[in-house]
């Protein structure tokens, strides 16, 4: 009887999801990560599907399928199976394991390992299980799931499916930006922004604008899950009742996929910055279908923002902009850099000026004039002090704010830092958990090279040989590379970054030993407080089993029984040792 209850509520499940004779893969239908979400350096190209925090949940197949590609892998989407009908791709990531048939195929002796099957090698019927869900690849258990065309391009998996949806996604925040150094917002030259206040919604708002501008808008939806927010489907933007801009997420290809970060400003010191998308700069991308999206104050008077879910439920936010040039007394936080021989030397900044630009400049800035080429111009009164550092021999103790060249140059060859965005610097002479770490001081050189482009950020760095490069986020640091005496790093945005050395080695402790079918298995905890244990050392450079946990910072380690006395290493990403001998 609970059998055919079992049987019966799988069969209402798939009822309710499917379409095209195409099942939803798991018994369990609650989305928690939608598509098109903003990842730190990608779009998410599937759904997340919720496993109620626990692993082990049944996987089926969407429909006749066979399978084309298998990877069993610690890293990136874990353990993954591709399986293949006529029309598309379906992938299945971060699974515990997968069913007998799959993982016969795979070896024994060897963790990693990829495998592609040729056409019908291995076939599932549709409903068929093909594997459990899990954490692989050091996330939380759940399952993503993704639809790709036989091209490579992944779409919208809702496509395929109807889930039961009557919650309406909602608008949380906007922030309007100056489209050039003229425009006053709010009566001043900066960006502005409005979220929702006692938890009220926004729905409608005024502003005061005077010139160009362009809008960003934080947003949200849930499918059928009160807890999870995931992003929208489509947003619409209109000027006096026309729609001037629509971006849509349908599908996505991989060589646009690294784009994220240009649509999102997550730079901005917001709660949730990850769902404040730019509805601008989307022009002659496959995002958007795009008239216009420069907004001006005495033209664009009466804006709609309307968003959708993938089922067609909606809400709107009515902006009405007044026209008025107000200028108020406020500081000045803006910094201008220079290029000069084609690179800009890196200068401190920290707390920006309590400049107002209703008071005379030179109250508060003495200029320095270099080589006749460009001038320094640094605050002299109204500043937090945050550095001694000196610059082209000039110290710059009160920060200096502007590098202005006295050559004519290009507006291209010009950088220019918004405040809480783009670029910050962080240089700390502490220890930070036992490693040893070295400030940027004058016997370094750092440059920065070319403009924010589209496609990231090219930056050099010389006189670092033996150290390496370390981004920094609230007090959690991230290994990036070991570094060269001269050398580049190419990046999208820079964090918060630290240049160090870790001279401590890994510590490894042992959980259990025991006997299990022949194998002898070794459950090790491997912790590094520094630069990171380099998992991928520990997996590929033995000649036995080896799985990673990453998740518990544990790895496994298989001995034939007759196999006794072994040396294993393991390596932090700096290279520091530790050795354990299995006995």
């Amino acid at each position: 009887m609970v059998r055919i209850c079992t049987l019966l509520l799988i069969l209402i499940i798939f009822y309710n999801v499917f379409s095209d004779d195409i099942i939803f893969p798991t018994e369990n239908n609650i989305i928690t990560g939608g598509f098109g979400e903003f990842r730190w350096n990608h779009f998410h190209t599937g759904l997340d599907i919720s496993t109620d925090g626990v692993e082990g949940k049944k996987i089926f197949s969407p429909s006749n399928c066979y399978v084309s590609y298998v990877k069993r892998d610690f890293y990136g989407y874990g353990n993954l199976i591709f399986l293949e009908d006529e029309k598309y791709i379906y992938v299945f990531a971060h699974l515990k394991n997968f069913v007998t048939k799959i993982d016969t195929i795979l070896s024994k002796n060897k963790f990693r390992q990829a495998i592609y099957l040729p056409k019908n090698t291995l076939k599932f019927k549709k409903g068929e299980l093909i594997g459990y869900t899990g954490s692989s690849g050091g996330v939380v258990p759940h399952l993503h799931f993704e639809v790709r065309k036989k091209d490579n391009t992944c779409i919208n998996p809702l496509k395929l499916y109807h889930i039961e949806d009557t919650i309406k996604p909602w608008i949380e925040g906007v922030l309007f930006e100056p489209a050039d150094d003229t425009t006053l917002i709010n009566g001043v030259y900066d960006n502005y922004y409005i979220t929702k206040k006692n938890g009220h919604q926004i729905e409608s708002l005024k502003v005061n604008i005077f010139g160009k501008f362009f809008i960003s808008a934080k947003v949200f939806d849930r499918i059928n899950s009160i807890s999870s927010k995931i992003f929208v489907y489509k947003i619409n933007i209109k000027s006096n009742g026309k729609i001037i801009s629509t971006i849509y997420f349908d599908s996505l290809k991989f060589g646009y996929n690294k784009t994220s970060p240009l649509h999102f400003r997550t730079d901005l010191k917001v709660s949730d910055a990850n769902y404040l998308i730019k509805l601008y700069d989307m022009i002659k991308t496959p995002l958007a279908s795009v008239e216009r999206e420069t907004l001006y104050s005495n033209s664009d008077t009466n804006i709609v923002i309307e968003i959708f879910d993938f089922y067609g439920n909606s809400k709107s936010v009515k902006i009405s902009v007044f026209n008025e040039k107000n200028i108020k007394k406020r500081y000045e936080d803006r910094i201008t850099l220079k290029k000069v021989n084609r690179k800009l030397t890196l200068t401190t900044s920290g707390i920006y000026s309590n400049y107002n630009l209703n008071d005379p400049f030179d109250d508060f800035f003495e200029s320095y004039e270099v080589d006749k080429g460009y001038r320094y111009h640094i605050l002299k009164k109204g500043c937090n002090i945050e550095s001694k550092n000196i610059v082209d021999g000039i110290p710059t103790d009160k920060n200096i704010v502007l590098i202005e060249s006295t050559k004519i140059l290009n507006l291209d060859d010009s950088v220019f830092i918004k405040p809480y965005s783009d670029l910050y610097f962080l240089y700390d002479t502490k220890d930070f958990h036992h490693r040893e770490f070295f400030p940027l001081s004058k016997k370094y050189d750092f440059d920065l090279c070319e403009d924010m482009l589209e496609s990231g950020i090219k930056i050099y760095l010389n006189g670092f040989g033996g150290y390496s490069f370390y981004n920094v986020k609230g007090r959690d640091i991230s290994f990036v590379k070991n570094l060269n005496s001269r050398d580049s790093l190419f990046v999208y945005k820079l964090s918060d970054f630290v240049i160090g050395k870790d001279t401590i080695k890994p510590k490894s402790f042992l959980l259990k030993k025991y006997n299990s079918g022949g194998e002898r298995c070794y459950h090790y905890k491997i912790i590094d407080q520094g630069s990171g244990v380099d998992w991928f050392f520990v997996t590929d450079s033995n000649d036995f089993y080896v799985e990673p946990v990453i998740g518990k910072s544990k790895v496994i380690i298989k001995l034939h029984n007759g196999d006794s006395n072994k040396l294993f290493i393991v390596k932090d990403k700096e290279g520091n040792r530790d050795t354990l001998f299995l006995y």
